[in-house]
C-alpha cells in the first residue's frame, strides 16, 4: 500500500485501492518443470494437488507449458496449454509464377 501511495503522489497514477473479493476470475501458472498431471490429479504450486476430470488424454510427446484456473458460473476449471516439437511443412507455391 505504501508503494502504491508513493506512485500516486510522484507519477500521477490513480488512487490505490484494495482488490475486491471475486475480482480475479482466473489465475495463471506459467511454468512447470515437470508434468503436473498424474492420473486424475493436477499439482499446482502453492495450491497443492487437486482432483480433475481429464476429458482427453495428453498426447505422447506433448508437454504442459502453462495452466490457467478459471472460475465461471460458480465452477472451477483448468485450461492447459501444451507444446510439442512438430516440424512445419514447407509452403507450396500456388498460382501463376
Amino acid at each position: 500500500m505504501h508503494d502504491g501511495w508513493n506512485y500516486f503522489q510522484q507519477r500521477g497514477y490513480g488512487f490505490p485501492r484494495f482488490k475486491k473479493f471475486g475480482q480475479m476470475k482466473s489465475m495463471l501458472f506459467p511454468q512447470f518443470k515437470t508434468n503436473p498431471i498424474t492420473g486424475w490429479q493436477i499439482s499446482l504450486p502453492k495450491i497443492g494437488i487437486i482432483p480433475i476430470n481429464l476429458h482427453r488424454p495428453i498426447p505422447e510427446g506433448f508437454v504442459v507449458k502453462q495452466a490457467r484456473v478459471l472460475r465461471k458460473a460458480d465452477r472451477w476449471s483448468v485450461v492447459l496449454t501444451l507444446q510439442s516439437e512438430v516440424s512445419r511443412p514447407e509452403a507450396q507455391p500456388h498460382g501463376e509464377l
